[in-house]
């Protein structure tokens, strides 16, 4: 697991060294997958390792709709637990 502490610049490398161990990125997040951090997360991960070592990203966070301040509306749109839970999963079952 890595947690960046800063978000611009993003220092990739640990990230990098990350890929070439395991083969699998899986990016976090609370703000939506579309057009989010995670997103350029890949894309900065896909234009930083060498074609040869393919690897396996996914996306993970809220659902493409406004964040409501209502607490239970809010955990419906948010990534729980058990969504990270299962995208480890099928990460580590990916080929």
């Amino acid at each position: 697991m890595i947690v960046p502490t800063q978000l611009s610049p993003l220092d990739i490398t640990p990230i990098l060294n990350s890929i070439q161990r395991t083969g699998r990125l899986l990016t976090v997040e609370e703000g939506t997958v579309s057009l989010g951090w995670g997103s350029e997360v890949l894309s900065l991960v896909a234009e930083g390792i060498p074609p040869a070592n393919r690897f396996v990203g996914r996306r993970l966070g809220a659902r493409d709709l406004p964040i409501p301040t209502s607490r239970p509306l809010e955990d419906a749109v948010l990534p729980s637990v058990q969504n990270i839970i299962d995208a480890v999963m099928q990460l580590a079952a990916a080929r």
